[in-house]
């Protein structure tokens, strides 16, 4: 056994010359290639897609009460309105979407329906404080699915996870937008 081999861990020396998560060496990887069944830290991952998958429903639900906030409030400017709730709606179709990806890459590993592990929502106090909250949610969620990305390297669902992740990160760009023109005077 060669040096490098010494520093591996014991149940990667059988898959490659890479220490995890180099290539031959990842969750499910083995010398056949991927196994699904193989994954070591399966349970891990399998937990935090239902985490991710819960944040992406609380998040749908603030961004649906969020357009109602703003229904309510819209007054004389009907321009500024139309912006708000289109980056909103998509804000919402991108949440929608990374649910549907979570769902169908968990139904795909395990061959059920994901349970989510739901996240609490709790109603904001305005719609400034709404926006705040939504989007120290999604940058959880950016880092949480950068950890899921980490976890899943050399596997299928890689491109699913960074598509997920790079969802949220266009949606936090956009709350900052919307987050910037709360705090600027008459603009809101």
């Amino acid at each position: 056994m060669n040096d490098q081999e010494q520093r591996m861990p014991d149940d990667c020396r059988d898959r490659g010359p890479y220490p995890y998560p180099g290539p031959g060496c990842g969750p499910g990887w083995g010398p056949g290639g991927w196994d699904s069944g193989k994954w070591d830290c399966q349970p891990k991952i399998l937990r935090m897609m239902r985490e991710l998958a819960g944040s992406e429903l609380r998040n749908i639900d603030l961004y649906d009460y969020l357009l109602t906030l703003r229904a309510v409030q819209m007054g004389a400017q009907q321009n500024m309105f139309i912006i708000v709730s289109n980056v909103l709606r998509d804000n919402k179709a991108f949440a929608a979407r990374n649910l549907m990806l979570i769902k169908e890459t968990y139904m795909d590993i395990t061959g059920e329906n994901i349970e989510p592990i739901r996240q609490e929502f709790t109603q904001p106090t305005s719609y400034r404080n709404g926006v705040e909250l939504v989007l120290f949610f999604e940058i959880d969620d950016v880092e949480d699915y950068r950890n899921l990305l980490l976890e899943i390297t050399n596997t299928p669902y890689y491109n699913n996870v960074f598509e997920m992740m790079t969802n949220d990160l266009i949606n936090v760009d956009r709350l900052n937008y919307l987050y910037a023109r709360t705090i600027l005077p008459g603009s809101m």
